[in-house]
């Protein structure tokens, strides 16, 4: 079964999927000849001598999925016990901000039900001057 991740990689390569789909990493990267595509300004490549690397611009951050979090279940809310700063994302594709607080008796199953994605907004340091 296809992850959300290999499907991202999918969509993202478009028409070009059935010609590369063997040769493609799990990072997106593809390594091949230069005359497999016909590239375009949607790709990031690096050439090397005879063989070219490249994958769509649209999955840069995909190593980490620009540092946002899935949330399919529980385990994958935030664990540290403080009120959390996030960034979330509801099921409308909406980003705004909130606050998780893990220990509030409905907080994790409203996370799960009203957004798909968190990110933790770190905490600024302090001014040197």
């Amino acid at each position: 079964m296809e992850t959300k991740k290999q499907e991202a990689i999918r969509l993202a390569y478009g028409e070009y999927w059935k010609n590369v789909k063997e040769l493609v990493d799990e990072n997106g990267w593809f390594w091949g000849e230069n005359n497999i595509l016909n590239f375009t300004k949607d790709f990031d490549t690096k050439g090397f001598s005879k063989t070219l690397r490249f994958r769509p611009k649209s999955l840069s951050g995909i190593e980490d999925n620009n540092g946002w979090i899935s949330i399919e279940s529980e385990e994958d809310l935030p664990k540290d016990e403080r009120k959390n700063p996030v960034w979330v994302r509801d099921k409308n594709g909406k980003i705004t901000c909130d606050v998780y607080h893990n220990n509030w008796p409905n907080q994790k199953k409203w996370f799960i039900e009203t957004f798909t994605h968190y990110k933790l907004i770190p905490e600024p340091q302090p001014p040197i001057f």
